[in-house]
Formats: structure tokens, C-alpha cells, sequence
């Protein structure tokens, strides 16, 4: 069960990949840019202490602290093993 709950907890795969293309956040080989989703987070997490998130960026501040809180330090420690 604790293997499947990242896959349970994401409901549209490849959203976030969609947002990084569109603002350019890919690398050269397609994945999401590290630098570019802290530089994002920290922009959206700046305003959202204001309280002036719209929805849609209220999303992507979710899945961007998905991304950076849990999947990327799940995919580290899986490929020091």
C-alpha cells in the first residue's frame, strides 16, 4: 500500500510536465527543471502569504510542493539504493 500512494495521490500525470513546457521549466531531455520549479514554488508560495492566489495557481503551488517536498526526494533515495 505505502508503494501505491504516490500513484493514488496523483490524479492527472503529466500536469505538471504540461505547465513546465508551456513556461519553458523543461530540460534538454524533458524532465522538470529543479531550478525552475523553486524559483516558481518560492514566487507562488510569496504570494499566497499575501493571500492572492488565484485557482489555478493554487493548483500549481500544489503540485509543485508535491513535486519538490515528496517525489523528488522519493526518486533520490530510490536511485541510491
Amino acid at each position: 500500500m505505502a508503494e501505491k500512494f504516490i500513484q493514488e495521490a496523483i490524479k492527472r500525470p503529466g500536469s505538471l510536465r504540461r505547465i513546465a513546457a508551456r513556461e519553458g521549466g523543461l530540460t534538454k531531455d524533458g524532465k522538470v527543471s529543479v531550478t525552475w520549479a523553486r524559483k516558481k514554488y518560492a514566487a507562488l508560495r510569496r504570494k499566497a502569504a499575501k493571500g492572492k492566489l488565484s485557482k489555478l495557481e493554487r493548483r500549481v503551488f500544489g503540485k509543485l510542493q508535491l513535486f519538490l517536498k515528496v517525489l523528488r526526494p522519493a526518486i533520490k533515495k530510490k536511485t541510491k539504493k
